[in-house]
């Protein structure tokens, strides 16, 4: 520990155009800080940072600050970044802010850390309380972009407030981890379990010995188109939902569905959100067990027996036919989906247009309806790196890991509180065992 005080340039009256021509963010970290370090004789810190894009070769990089020119407004510098990724799916749409820091000493040591907090660009500007790229670079974790973020959450996981927690030496002694916690603090310790929730396990740098997927909240309501749902909202009903993408099917479920005014929720669309994608298409069928000619046959058939009994001149209204076999304001907003007018007579082209419909009334996703709903992460430390009898890291000795901390979910039904519990209690009992043992006192029990 040292007692410093710590100034800026301006603070200090120093005054540089720095060239900085290195390749790489470390490189210009570096040029920065031992250029001042020279100047001043006294320890410098300093930073290199921007936005790496996959989809664009990580693009703009360490020329983020000059993308299209130092003067030209952020507003325009992301409108061009989101026009350059029209049509590109939200997989292939991943992205980082990456920080350098280096720290220069008068002895001529140069240490440099570099860090990253991962994302996707969005498809519109959101939020205002970032600067420069935040408003595009959404977090599927927290469910915003960075710039909806308060500036406590922000710092928390920043890539800039990591690198500059990073470049501190930890303590000095025997143990093999040091721990630096949001207050400062710093533990150490031989045995670490990592029992951490979805949004926890992004701020534990892993990254040299275990990929780590990046988390999104799964098990949740979907936002969708909501022209249609909030017509709907707060109706329940019992129907099959297909999930599609790019006119595949990715997954089904049945059970009972609740349009929301900003789209749909259920336990059907919980299991459902953990593969959806912003783009995919829900497909509802409010008769999941007929197919397309099975309810065509139905609706022809409902609609002469009704109309021989209660229709005028032989004629019934697509509401009478439908009366009954579902809820009424589920039948008109069905109606008005393919412009029939619920209340005339039912022609057979509307009878076959009524019965695509309610074989298939499709929604495009959105994205998460209410992260806070969701009741657990998708993502995070890669299974395969760890040890299935003991929950240790395979590459990492004394690092164990347990519930969402690793890239396992499963849908509605207790498995999810199983596993935390059940993968919770081998990796303590292991981590224990592992301690006493390396005391010399046996396996223990």
């Amino acid at each position: 520990d040292m007692d410093v005080e710590v100034v800026s340039m301006k603070e200090a009256g120093i005054h540089a155009d720095i060239v900085e021509d290195g390749n790489s963010f470390e490189e210009n970290a570096e040029i920065k800080a031992k250029t001042i370090c020279e100047m001043t004789g006294e320890i410098t810190l300093a930073d290199d940072s921007g936005l790496e894009i996959d989809y664009l070769n990580k693009e703009p990089g360490i020329y983020s600050a000059r993308y299209m020119g130092e003067d030209t407004s952020y507003r325009i510098k992301n409108g061009n970044l989101i026009q350059r990724l029209e049509g590109v799916p939200d997989e292939k749409r991943t992205a980082r802010f990456v920080c350098a820091v280096a720290a220069a000493f008068p002895d001529g040591t140069v240490k440099t850390v570099r860090e990253t907090m991962e994302g996707r660009i969005g498809y519109e500007e959101k939020g205002e309380n970032g600067f420069g790229y935040d408003p595009i670079f959404y977090l599927p974790e927290y469910g915003c972009t960075s710039a909806e973020l308060s500036m406590e959450e922000k710092n928390k996981i920043s890539h800039r407030g990591k690198a500059l927690r990073a470049i501190e030496t930890p303590a000095k002694g025997k143990t093999r981890f040091h721990l630096r916690f949001s207050d400062g603090s710093i533990a150490h310790a031989e045995k670490v379990v990592l029992a951490v929730g979805g949004r926890g396990v992004s701020a534990v740098d892993t990254s040299s010995v275990i990929s780590c997927e990046l988390t999104r909240p799964v098990l949740g309501p979907l936002a969708t188109d909501s022209r249609i749902t909030r017509q709907l909202n707060n109706i329940r009903v019992k129907c099959a939902v297909s999930l599609e993408r790019s006119g595949s099917l990715v997954a089904r479920e049945e059970g009972e569905l609740l349009f929301r005014d900003y789209g749909v929720s259920g336990v059907c669309v919980f299991n459902l959100s953990r593969f959806a994608c912003e783009g995919d298409v829900l497909s509802i069928d409010f008769l999941p067990h007929m197919s397309a000619a099975d309810r065509d046959a139905w609706l022809f058939a409902r609609r002469k027996h009704l109309s021989a009994r209660l229709g005028e001149n032989g004629q019934i209204a697509a509401e009478d036919v439908l009366r009954g076999a579902m809820l009424p304001q589920v039948a008109q907003v069905l109606c008005k989906c393919e412009a029939i007018d619920s209340a005339r007579p039912l022609s057979k082209k509307d009878v076959l247009a009524l019965s695509r419909v309610i074989g298939g009334l499709r929604l495009t996703v959105r994205g998460i309806g209410d992260a806070k709903q969701c009741q657990v992460s998708r993502g995070g430390l890669s299974i395969a790196a760890f040890d299935p009898q003991t929950m240790e890291a395979v590459r990492a000795s004394g690092l164990f890991a347990a519930g969402e901390a690793l890239d396992v979910d499963a849908p509605c039904g207790g498995y999810n509180l199983h596993w935390a519990w059940s993968s919770g209690l081998l990796a303590g009992v292991s981590a224990a065992r592992s301690a006493v043992s390396a005391d010399g006192e046996g396996e223990g029990e």
